[in-house]
């Protein structure tokens, strides 16, 4: 959430033409961040049940897609940045 947070912050800095882009790594980590919430609490409903280890599997499935999509999303930035400094410099 911080990291959604402070990319809202940053993304007025960016370049306009970069926008589209970020925006879509954002939703597309908002979204598995709400799965994965999705999937903590199932883990959590069937606790101590035949079906933990099923659920705990999942959790840790989403988890790991919430991790990749951050990375991507860090990198779309770093890509904005880059381009934006790029785009400052004199020829």
């Amino acid at each position: 959430r911080t990291l959604l947070a402070t990319v809202d912050e940053t993304l007025p800095t960016l370049p306009a033409s970069t926008h589209r882009e970020i925006e879509m790594a954002q939703k597309l980590l908002n979204s598995d961040l709400a799965e994965l919430i999705n999937k903590m609490k199932l883990a959590q409903q069937y606790v101590m049940t035949s079906l933990q280890q099923e659920y705990k599997k999942q959790m840790l499935t989403a988890a790991h897609a919430l991790a990749v999509d951050a990375k991507n999303l860090l990198d779309v930035i770093d890509q904005a940045r880059l381009k934006m400094i790029s785009q400052s410099r004199p020829h």
